[in-house]
């Protein structure tokens, strides 16, 4: 099936590079997070090295103390955070 797929005319294969590039990168996300405790401290959460989906997805979720932060991948090396 791949190489009927290949031969549509104007397709292109993307390297593995171009395909993290489209995909939000596999392990080159990061994002970050906050925890609340009863006093209104907070401890801030931190994860490197996953997915667009997973950063993305960590970043929005708020629930059981915890509240949702940033999150980046391609603009990571301008995360004042990291």
């Amino acid at each position: 099936m791949l190489k009927n797929i290949l031969k549509i005319e104007g397709l292109s294969v993307l390297n593995k590079k171009e395909q993290e590039s489209v995909n939000g990168g596999t392990g080159t996300c990061a994002y970050i997070m906050r925890k609340y405790e009863a006093d209104g401290s907070y401890y801030e959460y931190v994860e490197t090295g996953v997915s667009q989906s997973e950063a993305f997805n960590a970043a929005t979720y708020a629930g059981a103390n915890w509240a949702g932060g940033n999150w980046c991948c391609s603009s990571c090396s301008g995360a004042s955070w990291l």
